[in-house]
C-alpha cells in the first residue's frame, strides 16, 4: 500500500474516535435481510482482550498487554492513537450482507492469497477469529468466517472507509511515536555530543541525589528537569527501516551532526543520531543504529543547549 494512500486511510479512521458515541444510534440497522447475526465479528465494548495477532502473507504483527502497556511484537510500545482507532474498529464493525453466492468462491480465493488472519485472545482463550481482505479502490472490506468459510461485506454503520486497511498496517506504523523510553524518575545518564563542536558536549548525570551537568551543580534544577522532559517527549513523524529509502540510507552512513545517548534504570540503552539535513522542515535521524526517523526540526531546536544554559548562567542556546 502506498504511503499516501495509507495515511489517508488512517486519517479517516481516526474520526472513529470522535464519532464513537454517535454510532450507537446506528446499531439499530434493520438486519432482517441477514441470515446471520450482524455482530458475529463485533467485540462488545467491555470485552477484555490481552493479545491480538494479525498474520498476513507479508508480515505478522502481535499486540500484547504487558505491565499495563500494549506492546508490538514484543519490542515496541504501541502508539496510543493507533491502538484506540484499532480497538474502536473491533467494537464497531458489523456485517452488512453476505457476499453473493456466485462470487463467494472467487472472493474466498482472494482472501486465501492476500487476507489477514485475525486472532483475538483473553489470557490465551480465543475471543474471536476471522480473516480480513478487501478492495481498496472500491472501499470494500471482506470478513471470512473461519469456521464456515462464508464471506461477508463489512462496514461501520454511518461511516465510510476502507476498514481492511488498518489490519494491514506495517509494524513501524504501530510503534509509539515517542523516540525515547524514559523520564526524570529513572534517567541515570544523558549525553549530547556535537561532532564539530566537542566543546559543547554535555553529560547530564544523576549523582548524589541530584542531576549534574558535566559534573557541575545547576543553579536551578527546574531548568534541567525541563530539558529532560523535552528530550523524553521527542517524537518522530514516522519510522523507516534501513534499506527502504536509498536517499536516507546514503545520509545515515555519514557522520551525524550530533548524538544523544540515554541510560535509564530498567531500560535498554538508547541512542539517537541527528543529521544536519532538512526535508521540508523535518530532520533525519537514526535510532539505535537500526531505524531511520524523521523529526520536526522545530521540536529539536530546544534540545540544542549549552552547558551554561542548563547551569542557569544566563547563556542562550549553543545552537540556533
Amino acid at each position: 500500500m502506498k504511503q499516501v494512500s495509507k495515511n489517508i486511510i488512517l486519517s479517516g479512521l481516526l474520526f472513529l474516535l470522535t464519532g464513537i458515541t454517535t454510532w450507537v444510534y446506528f446499531t439499530g440497522v434493520d438486519n432482517k435481510l441477514l441470515d446471520v447475526d450482524e455482530n458475529m465479528f463485533t467485540l462488545e465494548l467491555n470485552t477484555v482482550i490481552t493479545t491480538v495477532i494479525l498474520e498476513g502473507p507479508v508480515e505478522k504483527n502481535q499486540f500484547e498487554y504487558i505491565n499495563n502497556q500494549w506492546v508490538v511484537n514484543e519490542k515496541f510500545n504501541m502508539d496510543r492513537g493507533m491502538r484506540d482507532v484499532f480497538f474502536a474498529v473491533l467494537s464497531s464493525v458489523k456485517i452488512q450482507r453476505k457476499v453473493p453466492e456466485n462470487i463467494q468462491d472467487s472472493v474466498a480465493s482472494i482472501i486465501k492469497a492476500e487476507g489477514i488472519k485475525v486472532n483475538i485472545y483473553d489470557q490465551g482463550i480465543e475471543v474471536n477469529s476471522y480473516k480480513v481482505s478487501g478492495d481498496e479502490q472500491k472501499g470494500i472490506t471482506y470478513f471470512q468466517d473461519v469456521n464456515s468459510s462464508v464471506v461477508y461485506y463489512m462496514n461501520i454503520p454511518g461511516y465510510k472507509s476502507y476498514i481492511a486497511g488498518i489490519y494491514s498496517v506495517p509494524e513501524n506504523d504501530w510503534r509509539d511515536r515517542f523516540i525515547f523510553d524514559f523520564d526524570f524518575t529513572n534517567l541515570e545518564k544523558l549525553t549530547a555530543e556535537y561532532s564539530n563542536q566537542p566543546e559543547d558536549n554535555l553529560i547530564l548525570k544523576f549523582e548524589e541525589n541530584e542531576y549534574r551537568v558535566n559534573g557541575k551543580i545547576p543553579g536551578d534544577s527546574a531548568v534541567v528537569l525541563d530539558y529532560i522532559e523535552a528530550i523524553s517527549n521527542l517524537q518522530t513523524i514516522t519510522y523507516f527501516n534501513k534499506g527502504s529509502n536509498q536517499k536516507y540510507d546514503s545520509i545515515i552512513d555519514l557522520a551525524p551532526y550530533m548524538k544523544f545517548s540515554v541510560e535509564a534504570i530498567g531500560k535498554t540503552n538508547q541512542e539517537l543520531s541527528i543529521y544536519g539535513y532538512n526535508f521540508s522542515g523535518r530532520t533525519l535521524g537514526k535510532l539505535n543504529e537500526e531505524t531511520i526517523v524523521l523529526i520536526e526540526e522545530r521540536s529539536l531546536r530546544t534540545l540544542f543547549v549549552s552547558e551554561s544554559s542548563l547551569l542557569n548562567e544566563g547563556d542562550e542556546a549553543a545552537n540556533d
